[in-house]
């Protein structure tokens, strides 16, 4: 398992109403256990772009209930978000939003539980709480260099994959990779992998009797992303069986991994 998964995995969207993580202190939140007779749980901690915001209730409510369209000012956020809110089943209220949230940002929540729960205390009325976007990131990787047939060696293809830390358009991901040989740009072939994986070919890369370079460059604004990435994968002469890689990473730091 990839260590980009790997953080992907430590950062998912949790649901229970607790405090966003790398939060030093929260002042805005309802606190939870005074809210316990109405709120089971709400969604928290760091989430997708793409995630939807729900409530669940403590108590179900009546298919009367449900069968009225909410309110849309149910839930209000801050930063704004436009959606829709519905019932999810009989304790879950669901806001979907018309476009993906922004990256690592914080949100918060103030729910209006008078539609909600019938008979609420004045006090109780409003509900608050908080959760996080994901911060967006990519790494890319090259699995090696293959030949398209065992007789002709003149001509290989250059594998290797794309992941991103959450959510992407797969129409961004292909514009944001560009392959180039002694300045000629390369067709790159993609294929849908799993956990926001992209899958690459670069064809028809020449290969001669003198070495040459297949340099990748990744575009990060396209994926929204404050960092750029080149690699240069090594294309050895027919003579030479060697397969070398490097890259330079810039973002905060410029650094070059080999």
């Amino acid at each position: 398992m990839n260590r980009l998964y790997l953080a992907i995995l430590s950062a998912l969207i949790f649901v229970g109403c607790n405090r966003t993580p790398n939060q030093v202190s929260d002042n805005f939140s309802s606190t939870k256990y005074l809210f316990s007779s109405y709120i089971n749980s709400c969604t928290g901690g760091v989430i997708s772009v793409g995630s939807d915001i729900r409530l669940k209730l403590a108590k179900s409510v009546s298919d009367s209930i449900t069968n009225i369209p909410l309110s849309e000012d149910i839930f209000s956020f801050s930063p704004a978000i436009d959606g829709n809110i519905s019932w999810g089943d009989n304790k879950t209220v669901i806001f979907q939003p018309s476009n993906k949230l922004k990256s690592n940002q914080q949100y918060e929540v103030t729910v209006n539980l008078k539609p909600l729960v019938t008979g609420i205390e004045d006090d109780k009325r409003q509900f608050k709480f908080m959760f996080q976007t994901l911060m967006q990131n990519f790494e890319v990787d090259v699995a090696g260099i293959k030949l398209y047939n065992a007789t002709d060696l003149e001509k290989v293809k250059v594998e290797g994959r794309l992941q991103t830390a959450d959510i992407v358009n797969f129409d961004d991901v292909k514009r944001a990779l560009e392959a180039t040989q002694r300045g000629n740009e390369l067709t790159v072939n993609w294929s849908l992998g799993i956990d926001n994986t992209f899958h690459f070919i670069v064809e028809d890369v020449a290969r001669t009797e003198a070495e040459s370079e297949v340099e990748l460059r990744v575009d990060g604004e396209v994926l929204s992303i404050d960092k750029s990435e080149e690699l240069e994968v090594v294309i050895p002469s027919i003579s030479d069986y060697k397969v070398l890689s490097s890259r330079i990473i810039r973002g905060e730091e410029i650094f070059i991994s080999v």
